[in-house]
């Protein structure tokens, strides 16, 4: 049986580095092709992979009956059009983070991968971030007794750019990177969560239509509460996760080394500094209450690893549209929030 042919929609920072440097790397799929309507970038496509097949038109590849799975590397206000499109030709589809612009357009798309049974998942690759299986692990292990406030931190200085940064492409830094740490704290409390309050900022010398600055808190239906914050107003920046447990507190620092070390044409090299190992402050009065926790090493090879796996049995689908839908929930909501000044409920 042949491996699943996987074309790669939007040859960009996210389509080159990410979806067609891991799909290639994926024993049990064949990057058959890559789509990109600068004429530059099918030139580069063509250097960079052997036998690859290259598109300029969205329609070709929608006919071209080789094509098994269609990976969305495009503005994120093009994924649900392009998703229901491909799925109603018969392609299984996996989006880049976020899913879509909006809960109506997540619900379109997950009717029509039912519909028509194909598969539907979005590139959630933090679910393996090193940074998020090491919180993952202190917690399911009890170490830090019941947590009871999340505090998840992502940001830096400086104006946002690109179509990432406008309100109709990208839909902002929380929408876009905040999906990755709203899914990743929903992976982590195992409730459902029940209210949703944020609050966004902008400086009135920024030319911006989106926030520069978004804190939203969401409360779970077990108490627990995690607040989310994304950045581009932080010259000094949170800790990268902060936890509160009854037992203790844990703090991380850094971002997952992975990114860097794809970029560079290896991400096995990936290597984190010791320096930003997580501690654990026990509630303790003893004096040597501060404990260094191993970081679990980050592999976002297991995300098309797991697509690959998927395609034969659906129910082994780690990110599944409708875990994705949760996210997009709750940024919904999080939004509305800060445009009324209301705490949101979940329903």
């Amino acid at each position: 049986m042949r491996k699943p042919n996987v074309v790669v929609v939007g040859f960009g920072f996210a389509g080159r580095c990410f979806h067609a440097y891991l799909v290639n790397l994926t024993q049990e799929l064949n990057l058959y092709g890559i789509l990109t309507s600068r004429s530059e970038g099918r030139e580069i496509a063509k250097a960079s992979y052997k036998n690859l097949k290259t598109y300029e038109f969205y329609d070709d590849v929608l006919t071209d009956t080789n094509v098994d799975l269609v990976v969305l590397a495009t503005p994120n206000d093009l994924h649900a059009n392009q998703a229901i499109r491909a799925i109603e030709c018969g392609k299984h589809v996996v989006t880049d983070k976020p899913m879509c612009l909006s809960l109506a357009e997540a619900d379109a798309m997950i009717e029509t991968s039912r519909r028509h049974d194909r598969l539907l998942s979005v590139f959630q690759n933090r679910r393996w971030d090193g940074d998020f299986l090491t919180i993952k692990q202190a917690v399911s292990s009890g170490m830090l007794g019941k947590p009871y406030l999340f505090e998840l931190f992502w940001g830096q200085y400086g104006e946002p750019s690109g179509w990432r940064s406008q309100a109709s492409h990208g839909g902002g830094k929380f929408f876009d990177l905040g999906a990755h740490l709203v899914d990743q704290v929903l992976q982590l409390v195992d409730t459902q969560a029940k209210y949703v309050q944020a609050n966004f900022h902008s400086p009135d010398t920024w030319n911006l239509d989106v926030e520069a600055h978004a804190t939203a808190t969401i409360i779970f239906s077990n108490g627990v509460e995690a607040r989310v914050e994304t950045s581009s107003l932080a010259k000094s920046p949170k800790p990268r996760w902060r936890i509160f447990g009854t037992l203790g507190t844990l703090t991380k620092e850094g971002i997952d080394p992975q990114e860097q070390a794809m970029i560079t044409g290896n991400i096995d090299e990936a290597t984190e500094n010791p320096q930003h190992r997580a501690v654990i402050h026990a509630n303790s009065t003893e004096p040597n209450s501060e404990m260094i926790i191993e970081t679990v090493p980050g592999r976002w090879r297991s995300f098309y690893e797991n697509i690959a796996i998927a395609i034969e049995d659906r129910n082994k689908l780690e990110v599944t549209p409708e875990s994705s839908r949760k996210t997009m929930a709750v940024i919904e909501a999080a939004r509305r929030s800060a445009s009324t000044g209301e705490t949101i409920e979940l329903t």
